[in-house]
């Protein structure tokens, strides 16, 4: 009896300063930005921790997510990447950290108004929805257009390069030259029904988005001067 009471006692004494010796604190990390991100963002967490050679890292995430070095960086390419990142930290003795959580959220780049999808909203059109979208990008120097039909009339869209525009706030060019285009600018004209040529817009942002092989295109407001004004809006899906 006495023999195992010496044991259990030796046990639970090495526990005791094994479990003394662990720091349970949350350890800090630092993120490339704090107020959310857009898709194609690049993402880079941090731990700042000083002696971090001295601990193994373990960081879990969305999707099995899993990843053991102090900084972690990855591209955002989907929403379904969003949600909860944490990262503990582990010494030579088996000791965790608390767990340190960040929360990752994602950003549309969508139009400040609120128009429902693939509708056109227009004192001159009308309100009305989008019969078609197409993309024409013939050969690879080709800029890419997006053709947007409403009633009798086609809005186009043009960026300065063939293939899927990145993420992000487009102006729109005051130059009708296709050449002259920059990477974060889009040339717009509106043609078709009782307009004879093409009815260029000078001024405004267009918001692009691909999420999960979808193109949402949306803009408020975008004035087209010339004998006519038109102010349209809209929001526009289109799969890739």
């Amino acid at each position: 009896m006495k023999t195992l009471f010496l044991s259990l006692f030796v046990f639970l004494l090495v526990f005791s300063c094994k479990k003394d010796s662990c720091k349970y604190y949350s350890p800090p990390v630092v993120s490339s930005q704090e107020e959310g991100f857009y898709i194609g963002d690049s993402i880079n967490l941090e731990v700042t921790t000083p002696d971090f050679h001295s601990y193994q890292f373990l960081w879990t995430g969305p999707n099995n997510f899993k990843e053991y070095g102090p900084i972690i960086n990855f591209e955002l390419e989907s929403d379904s990447m969003a949600g909860e990142y944490s990262v503990k930290l582990i010494d030579s003795k088996g000791c965790e950290s608390k767990e340190t959580k960040f929360q990752l959220i994602v950003k549309d780049f969508v139009a400040p108004c609120d128009v429902d999808s693939n509708v056109i909203l227009s004192s001159f059109l009308g309100n009305s929805d989008i019969t078609y979208v197409q993309m024409s990008a013939i050969n690879v120097s080709d800029n890419l257009s997006l053709l947007v039909g409403v009633n009798s009339y086609e809005i186009v869209i043009e960026f300065k390069d063939s293939g899927l525009p990145p993420n992000g706030i487009y102006k729109v060019s005051e130059s009708f030259n296709s050449n002259a285009l920059v990477t974060n600018e889009v040339k717009m004209y509106l043609h078709g029904g009782n307009f004879y040529g093409n009815l260029y817009a000078n001024d405004g942002d267009v918001y692009v988005t691909t999420n999960n092989g979808v193109l949402n295109i949306s803009f408020c407001e975008i004035h087209f001067t010339d004998v006519f004004d038109v102010d349209i809006s809209a929001n526009i899906l289109k799969e890739w």
